[in-house]
């Protein structure tokens, strides 16, 4: 969408799609910059995504493909358990 950022237009795709429940296989997963630092830091190698090119969200849906799969889990699902792990937890 012409003017928005890759992030806002998946987290508005996100919730457009959101027609059943909210870690259905028909939700698109968001790619932002969160996800994007968390796979940084804990994938080798890098997988090297970017919010503004649409083959990086391919690929994003790949990679969350290939984790879930095995464990008959959503791309969305994957994707909210990344968020998880992206939360700031106290100390200790």
């Amino acid at each position: 969408m012409k003017h928005l950022g890759g992030a806002f237009f998946t987290k508005w795709l996100a919730f457009a799609s959101m027609t059943g429940a909210v870690d259905g296989s028909e939700v698109a997963p968001i790619l932002d910059k969160r996800v994007i630092t968390w796979l940084r830091e804990h994938t080798t190698p890098s997988e090297g995504l970017s919010t503004s090119r649409t083959p990086s969200y391919e690929r994003y849906l790949e990679l969350l493909d290939a984790w879930g799969g095995p464990f008959a889990r959503t791309r969305t699902q994957v994707e909210l358990a990344i968020f998880e792990l992206t939360r700031d937890r106290p100390a200790g």
